[in-house]
């Protein structure tokens, strides 16, 4: 036999309440395992935070660091929604979504602004841009998993032929 002592900090009921409900919300986003996003943001700290959240929640995320190069990269790759930063170099979220909204194939794909412009005249300017939604920075997780849930369809299992067995 043997024993060892472990002397641990005790905790609160908010901590293990926190767990509960960062559990439950993952669970009511699990439907949506597996749908791609786009997040284009040119701030690093911000790309590597909300990569984090969104990979470890199941999402599979592509970046990029502006509006232009998230042009070329919907072009490339299927994506179940767009997080699009508004002030970046080269070309802004604005204008990013003008050009995407342009696209046949891209008129109906969910935009969600993720700005720290907050006020009611940046949302609307966002909203006649063409995007769906906004959510400022800091990012909430809840919020942001709300969105989400909002704007992404859930991927349905592909159909199973049955045929007789006999």
């Amino acid at each position: 036999t043997f024993w060892f002592t472990a002397r641990l900090g005790k905790g609160t009921a908010k901590e293990g309440a926190e767990g509960q409900q960062e559990a439950s919300m993952l669970e009511n986003i699990s439907a949506l395992n597996g749908s791609v996003i786009l997040l284009v943001e040119d701030n690093e700290f911000n790309q590597l935070l909300a990569t984090e959240i969104l990979t470890d929640a199941g999402f599979v995320v592509d970046v990029a660091a502006d509006g232009e190069k998230s042009l070329v990269m919907i072009e490339k790759r299927p994506y179940d929604v767009i997080l699009m930063d508004m002030q970046m170099p080269v070309m802004d979220g604005v204008t990013a979504t003008v050009e995407i909204r342009k696209k046949d194939p891209f008129r109906d794909l969910p935009i969600i602004a993720m700005t720290a412009n907050v006020m009611a005249a940046d949302i609307e300017r966002c909203m006649k841009a063409g995007m769906n939604d906004h959510i400022g920075k800091p990012i909430d997780p809840e919020e942001l998993f709300g969105k989400l849930r909002k704007w992404i369809r859930p991927r349905t299992a592909p159909a199973v032929a049955s045929s007789p067995v006999g």
